[in-house]
Order: structure tokens, then sequence, then C-alpha cells
């Protein structure tokens, strides 16, 4: 996988609007406000993906933010290739592998982003994604961390471990949202990120450990999912192309 090929950005906005309620709801969810600049949070998100190493983005979205997406989207000149439309929220694993099969079968690798983040170093997470790219051409999944300041219950957490490239870590463990006492050992020990939610992998990659897993699953085998992806992650601290977009309505139960 050439770093000349560009990277497919998917931006996931399927946020329910609750968690900063009153000012985000269900019909104007925190992704589609300005909180941090004159810019929407979706707008930001799919800015620091804009350029020559990049194509068109792949978004999922909820279907009754459809035409809100798409013109916040024209506003910063960033027309998706796909804007896959969910029904109803089914998380981010069954988003992602909708967006694997809408990005087709090239050797592109797919940057998957949440579309409520704050990256005020827009320069350094694209240094962060140039330094990983070499293990996701290895075969890598690579999870982007957030260096934590405090003891968070509401994020899952990573702990790091040894180092296999300039920067880029094996993860040691995943940790779903721990306990207070738990995340302010973690953050006392050093050896912790918070999980961005942040992923860069080859589509094939990830095609191939889903299409494992639906095997194992159907013959009633208890896979260790988890387990399994720990072991091939590596950790980084630090409408198709014409005027309109492809949409895709999500028919997953």
């Amino acid at each position: 996988m050439p770093q000349t090929i560009p990277i497919v950005p998917v931006i996931l906005s399927g946020g329910s609007g609750t968690r900063l309620w009153p000012m985000s709801t269900p019909g104007m969810p925190k992704q589609m406000l300005s909180l941090t600049a004159d810019e929407t949070m979706l707008q930001l998100t799919a800015r620091r993906a804009q350029g020559e190493r990049f194509t068109a983005p792949i978004v999922v979205a909820n279907e009754r933010h459809a035409d809100m997406v798409e013109a916040q989207l024209e506003a910063v000149g960033a027309t998706a290739q796909a804007l896959i439309l969910e029904p109803v929220g089914r998380n981010t694993a069954p988003a992602i592998a909708l967006a694997a099969i809408a990005a087709g079968s090239g050797a592109a690798p797919l940057l998957v982003m949440p579309s409520d983040h704050v990256i005020a170093d827009v320069a350094a997470f694209h240094a962060t994604i140039h330094a990983a790219l070499p293990l996701v051409e290895d075969g890598w999944l690579v999870t982007f961390g957030i260096d934590p300041h405090a003891p968070e219950t509401g994020y899952g957490w990573i702990r790091i471990g040894e180092e296999i490239s300039g920067g880029v870590h094996r993860v040691a463990k995943f940790v779903e949202k721990p306990p207070l006492d738990v995340a302010e050992a973690m953050l006392a020990a050093g050896d912790h990120a918070w999980n961005g939610g942040i992923f860069l992998f080859a589509r094939m990659r990830i095609s191939r450990r889903w299409r494992f897993t639906r095997r194992a699953s159907s013959r009633h085998r208890s896979v260790r999912w988890m387990e399994r992806a720990r072991r091939a992650v590596a950790f980084t601290p630090h409408r198709m192309p014409s005027r309109q977009p492809r949409r895709t309505r999500s028919t997953m139960p």
C-alpha cells in the first residue's frame, strides 16, 4: 500500500443528541453545532481530512440528518462520495462495516473519525497519521489515543504496550469505561491513554476479520473478538465522485 494512495476519510455522524441536552437535541445533535469554532464539529472533522492525501469522505449519519449533513459539508467544500443513512443507530462497528463496503475493493486505507472531536493541532494529527501508515501497510489496525489529563470514567482507556516503531505502540489492553478508582490508578500509572475512537486500517484487513468472526459465530463457537483484535492492533498516541453524493440507506437489523 504505497503512501501515495489517498486515504478514505470515514466520518461517523450518528450521534443522538442526548449528551449536551438541551443545547444538543435529537434533531440537532452536537456534531451539527458550532461549539468550539465558527464551523460546526462535523465541518471541522471534514476539513481536517481534506487535501491531496485524502479522497472525498464517506459519511455515516442518522437518516433524519441527511439534508443537514449535505448542506454543512457543501459549505466547507467537502461533498461526500457516499452518505450512508441509518434508520436507527447500531454503534460503531456496524457503521464502520457499512463504510468499508461503500469504500469498495481498492487498496486505499480508511481513516475512521467520530464527528464530535476537537483537534486543535491538525498538523500534529496529520503527522500521526503519516507515522502510522507504514504499520497499516504491514497489516496492522491502528487506533489513536489521547493523552489523559483526568480520571475520566465516560471514556474507554488503552494500556500502552511495547513500542513497535517511532511513536507507535502495541495495545496491551482495552479498558471499557472504568469506575473512578480504576481510572485514577490508570492516570497515576502514566501508561494509559484515552481511547480516541479514531482508527486507520486497510479495508481488506478489517473485512477479513469480520468475515472470520461471522463464520465463527455461525458455528456457535465462543470467539474472544477483543482479544483477537488486540493482537493485531497498534496504538499511536498523539453521494460517489459527482456533484451529488450517493445516499445509501442502511438495512442492518
